[in-house]
């Protein structure tokens, strides 16, 4: 019977996508009962908001159910025991806290009377050097359809060090929905929150590097693209994220990366589940999917806005008071209607600056 092993790079991801820009992935393989899910990344980031998700795959189905009464707990090789508050979903977050490079972090989860736990894995002390650009271009389809385009492109430097380098790259979007801004009728003004939405541009990528075995020292690299259309019309961000792996975490991807290229997607059959660095302590026979990823993580940013665009933008939200309100497209008058899952931000990002 099929499983759904995975949900991961968000999505981005997922999505609702964290500031761990991690989203949803998907994987099936044959087994008895569930399989045991946990995927996590933890970083050096004081901003983030580190994130667990913890599930287990059902049979009979392609679904994952979350496990939401996990308790989930960061140890790390000096003593620290930070645990890890519920927040719905399967996830779990933990804030005001950052990793520190050269010091090895595990995870622990306990679900019921099982306890499952990662290896100790060390945060990296170096991240190499990236350069980012953009364009706005033109793709034309099967259809000989030439579709509006926004690609994300650069190069990374890497200085010489004592020990190789693993790296991998994420892309991620944010951009400001303005909503449809209804007159006033009455003496009081309603207070329309802000609506940025987050989320992974092109999560099905991997992009991977190492000078493991090599003497280059720079690489070429495609984040992602993207279809222009009104997410435009405001300021539109990119984050280019670089994390800085260790050698397990690395070789994890690369099957993951392997798996997705054999397949044509992340949500297509593998050819066998991807297992990181779990275990079941008391159990050491039952395979646990999933990894928990310890990272240095550097960022690079940047931001276009609608005068950078060479399309047409229709503005959708714009009222007139000779139109039905109910005649505007729900994502006008909805944040979570425009952002279909993805992650929704109600106040400003502090680094929303234009300079």
């Amino acid at each position: 019977m099929k499983d759904k092993m995975y949900r991961f790079l968000i999505a981005s991801v997922g999505l609702l996508i964290w500031n761990s820009c991690v989203d949803p992935l998907d994987f099936i393989g044959e087994t008895e009962r569930g399989f045991v899910v946990i995927y996590g990344l933890f970083t050096d980031d004081s901003e983030s908001v580190h994130k667990v998700n913890v599930g287990v795959t059902q049979n009979f189905g392609l679904v994952q159910a979350p496990v939401n009464n996990a308790r989930v707990s960061l140890l790390s090789d000096t003593g620290l025991l930070r645990q890890y508050s519920p927040s719905g979903n399967g996830d779990y977050i933990l804030e005001g806290v950052a990793g520190i490079p050269g010091t090895s972090y595990s995870l622990i989860v306990e679900i019921n009377n099982e306890v499952y736990q990662s290896s100790f894995e060390r945060m990296p002390e170096s991240n190499a050097e990236d350069q980012v650009d953009f364009r706005f271009t033109s793709i034309l389809t099967d259809t000989r359809i030439e579709v509006p385009t926004f690609e994300v492109f650069g190069s990374s430097t890497i200085e010489d060090a004592a020990e190789p380098l693993y790296l991998r790259w994420s892309a991620e979007e944010t951009y400001l929905w303005t909503l449809l801004d209804i007159p006033a009728s009455g003496p009081s003004t309603p207070v329309i929150e802000p609506c940025f939405i987050q989320s992974v541009i092109e999560p099905n990528r991997i992009n991977l590097f190492s000078t493991a075995g090599t003497q280059t020292r720079s690489v070429e690299l495609f984040f992602g693209r993207r279809n222009v259309d009104d997410s435009f019309l405001n300021p539109f961000f990119v984050t280019i994220l670089q994390y800085s792996l260790n050698q397990e975490t690395y070789e994890y991807w690369e099957k993951i990366r392997v798996a997705i290229s054999n397949q044509g997607g992340i949500f297509d059959t593998p050819p066998a589940p991807v297992t990181g660095n779990f275990r079941n302590i008391s159990d050491e026979e039952e395979r646990v999917l999933g990894i928990f990823e310890v990272a240095k993580v550097q960022k690079t940013r940047f931001f276009t806005t609608s005068d950078d665009v060479p399309f047409f933008l229709q503005r959708p939200c714009v009222f007139s008071p000779t139109r039905s309100i109910t005649s505007y497209p729900a994502s006008c008058l909805r944040c979570e209607e425009r952002a279909q899952g993805r992650r929704i931000i109600r106040q400003r990002p502090s680094w929303w600056v234009f300079e």
